[in-house]
């Protein structure tokens, strides 16, 4: 990789580093981010009644929607973060001149498209399965985006954490578990205790950006939850540079 070549160009070549390892597996990544999420909501509309589908379905079909979304940012990124520590491929990359973002936000990128099909399905057959409005289809992609580029802080600081790659995926798949709960579970129906939990974890705003547009509602507070995940991401990528990378003994 040549010094002179500029920071997207770079950035575009680790990249394609990343999606070159993944040209043959590609479909399991795939399946399983799309899989889960809706496989949830197709189960919780089974034992809903008509009742609690106009009461919880928004709730649920935004959850699962950014579910789709935690899997990678959080599960698969984390995973590969730790195995990237563990193999001493951060020492590798370490020797080339590209920024420790830009490595972060390839990896990221590259299972992030995965993620973008499973949530874009849930929103469509969610809407179908609780009765609701398509309307939150055009919010999908900017929510898909900035929520990936907010949860992938949780996801680093894991992979990072961890001492190898199967611990990493235990504590990956509970922080997983909390985004889902708290995602699908209304607020009003937690102890008052949740509502700090609730505030700080990037997938609530997800979560709530999503929901006028499922209601059929005018966007509303959309612009904030938005530039909160923003705000998120840009704490996230800058702990990358600083406190989360490994320190070199």
């Amino acid at each position: 990789m040549s010094r002179r070549a500029g920071p997207a160009n770079r950035f575009r070549i680790l990249l394609l580093m990343q999606m070159a390892r993944l040209r043959t597996s590609w479909r399991p990544y795939l399946i399983v981010s799309s899989a889960m999420p809706l496989g949830i909501a197709v189960l919780l509309r089974a034992v809903m009644t008509e009742g609690q589908v106009d009461e919880f379905g928004v709730q649920i079909v935004s959850g699962c929607a950014v579910l789709a979304i935690a899997m990678t940012a959080i599960v698969m990124l984390a995973q590969r973060v730790a195995w990237m520590q563990e193999s001493g491929a951060l020492d590798y990359y370490a020797t080339l001149p590209v920024s420790k973002t830009g490595v972060i936000g390839a990896v990221l990128l590259s299972f992030a498209v995965f993620s973008l099909p499973g949530t874009v399905i849930v929103v469509l057959v969610g809407a179908e399965l609780f009765h609701l409005s398509l309307g939150a289809l055009w919010a999908a992609v900017p929510v898909w985006a900035l929520g990936s580029f907010a949860l992938a802080g949780i996801g680093v600081a894991i992979g990072f954490g961890a001492p190898d790659e199967q611990i990493a995926g235990m504590y990956s798949n509970l922080a997983m578990m909390a985004v889902l709960f708290l995602g699908i579970l209304p607020p009003d129906r937690l102890p008052a205790w949740f509502d700090p939990v609730r505030a700080i974890l990037p997938s609530t705003y997800a979560v709530e950006a999503l929901m006028p547009g499922l209601n059929g509602t005018a966007p509303g507070g959309m612009l904030f939850d938005l530039l909160v995940l923003v705000a998120f991401g840009a704490v996230s990528f800058w702990a990358v540079k600083g406190p989360l990378w490994p320190k070199a003994e």
